[in-house]
């Protein structure tokens, strides 16, 4: 996903990858989003990133741009996505790490301060890990009216404060 900033500044989003030894190729990991400065398109340089989960971690926004909230103005970045992380006994690195968390990640995005994580939105219940029998539950929209954020499930529509991220009320959609 690309995403223009400014005349000079684009926002990426993808999946981080690391080289493998044993052949000619890559391994996707967890998520990246960053932002590129390109004064110069011949040679785009990352000014800032900012790496989330590991290998097995997805978003919605890798397939639909439509799930991406950006507001320049605000400086406002909301991202639904999927959270995979690695266990520290982990031997295969090929696998899918187990998913740990889903909902919307908030980020400030500055020229000057480059990516900053705000906090994250979640529509599960406290300590529920993502799975496909509480799918109805993940995050895939964000959206906001005034000072309120609201982030939509299939199951819920939840709105937080666009200042500080506290919860203000939910609705649910089932």
């Amino acid at each position: 996903y690309l995403q223009p900033y400014d005349e000079t500044h684009l926002i990426g989003f993808g999946k981080s990858s690391t080289n493998v030894t044993w052949e000619n190729a890559a391994l996707f990991q967890g998520l990246k989003l960053s932002l590129f400065d390109v004064t110069d398109p011949s040679n785009p340089i990352d000014a800032s990133d900012y790496l989330v989960g590991d290998r097995g971690s997805d978003s919605p926004a890798l397939t639909d741009h439509k799930s991406v909230l950006f507001d320049r103005s605000l400086n406002l970045l909301v991202i639904p996505l999927t959270i995979a992380q690695a266990q520290p006994d982990a031997t295969c690195t090929w696998c899918y790490n187990p998913l740990v968390w889903q909902g919307a990640y908030v980020f400030n995005v500055t020229v000057q301060n480059g990516i900053v994580f705000r906090g994250g939105i979640t529509h599960l219940a406290t300590g529920q890990l993502p799975s496909w029998y509480n799918s109805s539950f993940f995050v895939t929209r964000a959206l906001y009216i005034g000072s309120v954020l609201y982030t939509i499930s299939n199951n819920t529509v939840k709105m937080n404060s666009l200042s500080d991220l506290t919860e203000l009320n939910s609705v649910s959609l089932a």
